[in-house]
């Protein structure tokens, strides 16, 4: 029994280290571009009281964009609830910050604009929005900043 036992601790703890099982929970990654999915998909939601959750808290109009309201007075109305962000550019990390550049589209409001996002990283890996600028009609409007 005890040889069991020995065998079978030996066999899991082998099939943890191969299979990258991580026992402790280790910390969430978030990527640059996994952010920005994770923006689109909260820019779809119903409800816009998490889009914020997106946004590095150190952004200056961090406070206001918490309020679900401010998601409603620009180009991410919830009337408009069918976004896409596509051809995503991520570039390369300058100083901890990482700019990223892509369309953003609407169907139901038959829109699309160019979008350049700055990125940070809060902790090791995840990284957070800082800024973004919407292009939707030639001229750049910085929306957070």
């Amino acid at each position: 029994m005890k040889l069991v036992l020995k065998i079978s601790c030996i066999s899991l703890l082998i099939l943890v280290v191969f299979s990258g099982c991580d026992l402790l929970g280790g910390a969430e990654t978030v990527t640059p571009a996994d952010r920005l999915t994770k923006f689109e998909t909260a820019l779809n939601q119903n409800s816009r009281d998490t889009i914020y959750e997106q946004i590095n808290n150190s952004a200056s109009l961090y406070n206001q964009i918490k309020v679900s309201t401010w998601w409603d007075s620009n180009y991410f109305s919830p009337v408009y609830d069918n976004f896409d962000i596509t051809n995503v550019v991520v570039g390369i990390e300058s100083s901890g910050i990482i700019s990223a550049t892509a369309s953003i589209s609407n169907s139901a409001a038959s829109w699309s604009a160019a979008i350049t996002f700055k990125e940070g990283t809060a902790g090791d890996d995840v990284w957070y929005i800082l800024s973004f600028t919407i292009d939707p009609n030639g001229t750049p409007q910085i929306l957070i900043y």
